[in-house]
């Protein structure tokens, strides 16, 4: 409970900003109930939310009070609505006239969070000015960690992502950093397109993605233009959780978007073999 001191501040700064006490309604004094506090109730997220409390709380016998801080609409979350598919990185870039803050996430729609990664994301940068962009640990549904760092593709490297070929089992673990200790922040030279937060300025300057990239690799190509900037980072002290599909190995189609994806990024960067 309050202390009568805070309660009296309140009440003064209330009817100091003409606030009125509400008239209670009889006979609910010892009815329990739930206060949902909302941005508004005219956003159809919110008020579609709303509704699905109220009705959970009238099963339970709660009684609902809404209070709105009546934030306005133009701040809301807006959604751009492109004509077509015009690809991964063109999709993204969309946003770049629009832009307005000091950092930027780019998200897969097949990503899902327990916890603020953006939050801790920005804050990394914040203490770390000389990192551009970082990304979190990656996990499956199921919490199983996915391989999130990466050192710069090579032929051999992406060869022994499609192909399990013994052969080829080091030079995979070389590209995937297992030989490095991955339970403290690294710098990656490949920084995933699921999910990264990246300085706003630095995303402008190099224009976003490479748009000539319609699907695959357009996050390795973005992390070599990051690192003309400043330092790109694998950040384990967050995670999100992501519906990894590998698809170049099941159909023909994306397979050899991911090779036209290679050659481009080979012309750009140079050849690696490992």
């Amino acid at each position: 409970s309050f202390a009568d001191e805070t309660i009296a501040a309140v009440f003064a700064a209330a009817e100091s900003l003409g606030y009125r006490n509400a008239r209670r309604a009889t006979g609910c004094a010892n009815v329990p109930s739930v206060l949902v506090v909302a941005p508004n109730v005219t956003n159809p997220y919110y008020s579609t939310v709303i509704q699905a409390m109220q009705q959970a709380a009238a099963l339970k016998g709660y009684a609902t009070s809404i209070y709105t801080t009546y934030r306005s609409l133009e701040s809301e979350l807006a959604a751009l609505r492109l004509a077509r598919n015009m690809g991964f990185g063109a999709g993204h870039n969309a946003v770049l006239p629009v832009l307005n803050s000091k950092y930027h996430a780019v998200v897969n729609p097949d990503i899902t969070l327990d916890e603020d990664a953006i939050g801790k994301l920005c804050a990394f940068l914040d203490e770390h000015p000389d990192v551009v962009m970082a990304t979190p640990q990656l996990l499956f549904p199921d919490g199983t960690p996915q391989y999130t760092a990466k050192r710069a593709p090579g032929f051999l490297s992406l060869l022994a992502r499609q192909v399990p070929l013994a052969c080829l089992k080091k030079t995979e673990e070389h590209y995937l950093m297992l030989d490095e200790d991955l339970t403290v922040p690294r710098e990656i030279d490949f920084c995933t397109g699921c999910f990264f937060v990246v300085r706003t300025d630095v995303f402008r300057q190099m224009q976003g993605f490479d748009e000539g990239y319609f699907m695959y690799v357009e996050d390795a190509d973005i992390t070599r233009k990051a690192q003309s900037y400043g330092k790109v980072y694998f950040t384990p002290c967050t995670h999100v959780y992501h519906a990894w599909h590998r698809s170049p190995n099941k159909s023909l189609k994306p397979f050899f978007q991911q090779i036209t994806s290679m050659m481009r990024y080979w012309r750009k960067w140079g050849f690696r073999l490992r």
